[in-house]
């Protein structure tokens, strides 16, 4: 490494840190007090700037700079601060009213108990308005809609571990401020071209081929593996993965793109390199849209398309670096996930306990056997689980005390059920009984994988309630 490029990396790790500091006090202090350190900041930047010209040796002159960096990141951070989107005047006057809104659906609606969940866009406005349309609507992404109902806005609850769940802070990340609960749709326009509705149909056809080759809800964890579909698992089913730790397998994550990517590749080996390259990208990004785009989905999906980039190029791929501009530029992208996004936090934590502590750790896991790959899995699970315990405590309340045991059990398993689910899928959009002999086989692991949370969540203590 030249001397050159070792400079670059520290100023740009000072700007980065600089950013992020901001981001992280604008949320624990108050504006003013904010205001107040920043004037510091630029007084102390000032002050430095010129005593720079005077400085008498090289290694006090770098200081300064740095400084003045680091300086210079915060100003970065406090101006993309300022231009996050914020409620709009205008209808904060008018909650608790009866009122009518015009906007566009932007995600998936999710089907609730009672009612269907619809996140819509406001016609010339940056706000976004969760709305409680009636069950089984029919309304799909890009759809335009009126609706009606009375304004409100999102208000914090208790979970069940007792804690406090800051949910208009949740929900202002993707600037949504308010929520219009009880919602008539007055009138629903279908637009003739909307890549949101193109995706949502392919979603749609895809989990309708597994429901009618799968039965319930093996079919929905089938969808949950392969597209990340979660809002059609049957609620104790998701209970029950999220109590043994497993609800990451029903999330796209880096691990399931690797095993697209994987599946394109094996498919496409006699093609050219660029030409399996190139699918292997294309693939990542259709199941990245398909599953939504979080932000935990894109995390994942940025990783993979720079592996895939570094193996065109011929360059190393470095995962803990790639990881780290990932999460820079998705803070920078959207400085509320780094405080108020738990999946995309969690998956920054545990992909970087994967990179990091299986080297540490499988060393001293030598009384593991290596047949089936069965030391590394160990060794990556309680990396893995090592990293995401202090977070979800903090944040949820509660840990698993069978996530180990849990995880071993599955794990080894997800690979061959998910390549086995879209098979299911591809064969289910022409006919069920062409899916069958491959559905069978898919059904039994899938099965397994039900069976296994399910039974070992009931177990006592599966998991423990921390005081607060």
């Amino acid at each position: 490494m030249t001397k050159h490029v070792h400079n670059l990396r520290v100023i740009l790790s000072c700007l980065t840190f600089g950013f992020i500091l901001t981001v992280l006090l604008a949320e624990y202090f108050k504006p003013d007090l904010a205001r107040v350190g920043l004037l510091i900041l630029i007084g102390i930047g000032f002050v430095m700037l010129i005593s720079y010209h005077y400085a008498k040796t090289k290694q006090w002159s770098r200081v300064y700079i740095f400084i003045l960096v680091l300086i210079l990141g915060s100003l970065l951070g406090t101006g993309r601060l300022a231009l996050l989107a914020q409620p709009d005047p205008h209808l904060l006057t008018q909650v608790g009213q009866k009122i009518s809104l015009a906007g566009k659906v932007v995600a998936e609606p999710e089907n609730k108990s009672f009612y269907q969940q619809v996140i819509l866009r406001l016609n010339h406005s940056r706000n976004k308005v969760l709305v409680q349309a009636p069950a089984f609507s029919g309304v799909r992404p890009g759809d335009e809609l009126v609706v009606a109902g009375t304004l409100a806005l999102p208000e914090a609850f208790y979970t069940d571990t007792g804690r406090q769940f800051d949910y208009p802070t949740f929900l202002a990340k993707d600037n949504i401020f308010f929520t219009l609960p009880y919602a008539q749709i007055r009138s629903v326009v279908t637009p003739k071209f909307s890549l949101a509705r193109i995706v949502s149909n392919v979603r749609h056809l895809f989990t309708g081929a597994l429901s009618r080759s799968l039965p319930e809800p093996e079919n929905a964890l089938a969808a949950g593996i392969v597209l990340g579909v979660r809002s059609v698992l049957p609620k104790e089913v998701s209970d029950a993965f999220r109590t043994v730790s497993l609800s990451h397998i029903i999330v796209l994550s880096g691990f399931n793109l690797a095993v697209v990517a994987a599946f394109i590749a094996f498919i496409l080996k006699p093609f050219p390199r660029r030409v399996v390259l190139g699918a292997g990208a294309s693939g990542i990004i259709l199941l990245a849209m398909l599953a939504g785009g979080g932000a935990a989905v894109i995390r994942a999906m940025l990783m993979g398309l720079l592996a895939l980039w570094a193996q065109s190029a011929g360059r190393t791929y470095r995962a803990l670096q790639a990881l780290g501009i990932v999460a820079v530029v998705m803070i920078i992208w959207s400085p509320l996930v780094l405080l108020h996004d738990l999946g995309f936090q969690l998956s920054v934590v545990a992909t970087a306990g994967v990179i990091i502590g299986p080297a540490l750790l499988t060393p001293k896991l030598k009384f593991i056997t290596e047949r089936l790959a069965l030391r590394d899995l160990v060794s990556t699970t309680i990396s893995a689980q090592i990293a995401v315990a202090p977070l979800i405590a903090y944040s949820i309340g509660a840990i698993s005390l069978i996530a180990l045991p849990a995880n071993l059990l599955v794990l080894p398993i997800v690979p061959l059920a998910m390549g086995l689910s879209f098979v299911v899928s591809l064969f289910g959009l022409i006919s069920p009984v062409l899916a069958l002999p491959v559905a069978a086989p898919a059904y039994l692991l899938l099965h397994y994988i039900i069976f296994t949370a399910t039974h070992l969540a009931i177990l006592p203590k599966a998991s423990i309630i921390l005081p607060l």
